[in-house]
């Protein structure tokens, strides 16, 4: 039997969404064995000698390196360059790290609502869009402002992630920026009040005329657009919100932008293409013992068009 064209259109879906994830998962402690069958493991593994060679090798380094490393940080890359070496999919998150990812993927933190990258030419933070309704479009702020200073410190030679320690914070607090708008010959000092910011992962093509994201790419063919940038908490009811609109509209045809997809949550990738399967396997997960875990697809809302 040959699948139809359909049917292979939903299965590139479901892997494309899958994988388009992240997994990030805590280490979880060894399974107890016995005392015999941990020590032939040891000795078939040689890891005895190779735990004391990291340990000397470690301290080697503290002691006689001309540059002072703190010991966090040798750990940290001595974990990395184990991950490096399992696959290229794996990464070790540090505190900070992590509470960035977990921040993103909430979809919500305090901050002023600007999206941001680099002017190459001035070396300088630039606003690429700010989100309608904004602290900061309310004061003010423009697509093509450049940011010259965030409460007193220059932002020239400054990368993205240092200015994501010091652009977001607690929500009623306020910012101060230096910032000169496109065109203008002098620099304006603001203050914007942050508040709670509410990232979409979702978006359109385009805006209406009132703002509002449309969904609607071609509306003489019915055909919708959705790019989806990361697979994060409110995903899928960000989808099934667009999708409600479109259905409404006449909806005939969909095209999912993965492009530039930051991965995120595998619970949000499998509930995604659920939403466009009747049936099927969405995910196996094989564990180290060879346990296998299985995600299926219910009947699916959006498998008409």
């Amino acid at each position: 039997m040959t699948d139809s064209p359909w049917r292979l259109r939903r299965i590139a879906l479901a892997w494309s969404l899958i994988a388009s994830c992240t997994v990030s998962a805590a280490a979880a402690q060894d399974k107890p064995a016995s005392g015999a069958r941990r020590a032939a493991s040891e000795a078939r593994s040689g890891a005895e000698p190779m735990e004391g060679s990291f340990a000397a090798t470690l301290a080697i380094i503290e002691k006689n390196s001309l540059k002072k490393v703190a010991r966090r940080r040798l750990m940290e890359s001595a974990v990395n360059g184990m991950l490096h070496d399992l696959d290229p999919y794996s990464r070790y998150l540090g505190p900070e790290e992590w509470r960035r990812l977990n921040t993103a993927l909430a979809g919500k933190f305090g901050g002023i609502g600007v999206f941001l990258d680099i002017d190459a030419a001035a070396r300088r933070l630039r606003v690429k869009y700010l989100l309608a309704g904004s602290s900061g479009a309310e004061a003010g702020m423009a697509a093509g402002d450049q940011i010259l200073e965030i409460n007193g410190r220059s932002t020239k030679d400054l990368p993205l992630d240092q200015v994501l320690e010091v652009l977001p914070g607690p929500v009623g607090s306020e910012v101060r920026l230096l910032v000169l708008h496109p065109g203008a010959a002098e620099p304006v000092r603001l203050a914007v009040e942050r508040r709670t910011v509410k990232t979409p992962s979702v978006r359109a093509g385009h805006r209406d005329d009132q703002g509002r994201w449309d969904y609607l790419e071609d509306p003489a063919h019915g055909i919708g657009y959705m790019r989806i940038l990361r697979l994060a908490e409110d995903t899928v009811d960000d989808m099934k919100a667009a999708l409600t609109v479109l259905e409404s509209r006449n909806l005939r045809g969909l095209i999912l932008d993965l492009r530039e997809n930051t991965g995120g949550l595998t619970a949000a990738a499998i509930a995604a293409a659920d939403l466009f399967l009747d049936s099927g396997r969405i995910l196996t997960v094989t564990d180290a013992d060879g346990k296998e875990s299985f995600y299926d697809a219910r009947p699916g809302s959006y498998t008409a068009f």
